[in-house]
């Protein structure tokens, strides 16, 4: 199984790295690119890094830190379900698995919900995922 997974995740990358430097752009893009050069309104890419690199840099690092912790969680939930309920049956594990869940579950929607919104955006929302991360790590 772990191998059709690798297999397909394999072929997945492979033809995305395929299609990103060996085909063509299409006619439309390239009119819109000859555009933009000769107007002077296209970024380069150095100067769009110089510009925005200590924003990436810190994303890559935010989410790294959160799919290490958020994934782990989830591959020892079996082990975290036993501190909760030390003798709990299969049924029980389901149990709790299913309110984990649906706590995330709920998270996604707020998140889609107000991750574009004046009050909320993409930083705020990071930084109150770490701040609360943190809180709960915090406390055993």
């Amino acid at each position: 199984m772990v191998h059709m997974c690798a297999c397909f995740s394999y072929a997945f990358a492979r033809t995305r790295v395929h299609s990103y430097l060996k085909l063509a752009e299409s006619k439309t893009w390239q009119d819109q690119k000859d555009k933009r050069q000769l107007e002077g309104t296209g970024i380069s890419r150095v100067l769009f890094f110089k510009t925005y690199w200590h924003r990436l840099v810190g994303s890559a690092i935010g989410w790294l830190v959160w799919d290490v912790t958020f994934y782990g969680n989830k591959l020892f939930q079996g082990q975290f379900i036993k501190v909760i309920e030390p003798d709990a049956t299969l049924f029980g594990e389901l149990k709790w698995t299913l309110v984990n869940s649906s706590v995330a579950l709920v998270g996604y929607y707020f998140a889609a919900a107000t991750i574009d919104k004046a009050w909320m955006g993409r930083m705020r929302m990071q930084v109150c995922a770490a701040f609360l991360l943190g809180i709960t790590r915090d406390h055993p």
